[in-house]
C-alpha cells in the first residue's frame, strides 16, 4: 500500500517498532544524552543502543567510553543509523546537537559506522544539566538531558535552576531557591551580554 512507512524493519540488527518513534533532540543537547534519551524510548540501557550503531559482524567500532563527561562523536554511517532510529532528518539533528558532525572517528575503523568518545576539556565544550520543568515541557515526560550552555544559559531564571555542572554532584541540577543574588547576578550578566553584542560594530563590505 503506497501510504505505508518505508521505515526499514531494522538498524544494525535493532528491530523498528511497528509505529511511529519519533524522538528528536532539545536544542543544544550533546549526542551522548541524546542518544540516552533515545536508548530509553526503546527500553534499553545506552551500551545496547550504542551497539545497534556502530556493531560491524558482532565487534564494536568505537574508542573510548562513555562516562559522565564525556561526548560521543559519530561518522556518516553512525549518523545514518540513529537518524533511522529516531526518524529524524539528518538536518534537523545537525542544527540542533553541536557535536554532531564535528568530529569523523578515524584511525583503526576502516569501513562501517564508527564512534569515538572524548571526555577532555579541549575536546568537550561547557556543558550542564537541562532543567527539568523545561525539559518535561520539551518532550512530555520527565527525562534527564545534558546540554552545551553558552555564559547566557546557565541559569534558568524561570525555575530558579543553577545548571553548570559542578563536581561531585553527578550532573544533578541545583536548586536557587532562597538565592536570590544569585539570580539577580544572572539577570545582569545576561543584560550586559545582550549589550555587548548589540555595542559589536557590524562587518562593512
Amino acid at each position: 500500500m503506497s501510504g505505508e512507512s518505508q521505515a526499514p524493519a531494522a538498524v544494525g540488527g535493532l528491530a523498528l517498532p511497528s509505529g511511529v518513534l519519533r524522538v528528536g533532540p532539545l536544542q543544544g543537547e550533546m549526542t551522548q544524552s541524546f542518544l540516552t534519551r533515545l536508548a530509553a524510548r526503546y527500553g534499553m540501557a545506552f551500551r545496547d543502543l550504542l551497539a545497534a550503531v556502530v556493531d560491524v559482524d558482532g565487534l564494536p567500532n568505537a574508542m573510548g567510553r562513555a562516562q559522565l563527561d564525556s561526548e560521543i562523536y559519530l561518522n556518516q554511517e553512525a549518523r545514518d543509523r540513529v537518524a533511522q532510529l529516531c526518524r529524524l532528518p539528518q538536518d534537523r539533528l545537525l542544527r540542533a546537537l553541536p557535536a554532531w558532525a564535528q568530529e569523523e572517528p578515524r584511525r583503526r575503523f576502516a569501513i562501517g559506522p564508527a564512534a569515538q568518545f572524548h571526555h577532555t576539556a579541549e575536546k568537550v565544550r561547557c556543558w550542564g544539566p537541562a532543567c527539568p520543568e523545561c525539559t518535561a515541557r520539551r518532550t512530555g515526560g520527565r527525562e534527564t538531558a545534558r546540554l552545551y550552555l553558552g555564559p547566557q544559559q546557565r541559569v534558568c531564571l524561570s525555575h530558579r535552576r543553577w545548571l553548570m555542572h559542578i563536581p561531585g554532584t553527578a550532573g544533578r541540577v541545583m536548586d536557587l531557591a532562597g538565592c536570590g543574588q544569585v539570580l539577580d547576578a544572572q539577570r545582569r550578566h545576561v543584560r550586559l551580554l545582550r549589550r555587548s553584542a548589540l555595542s559589536k560594530p557590524t562587518a562593512t563590505a
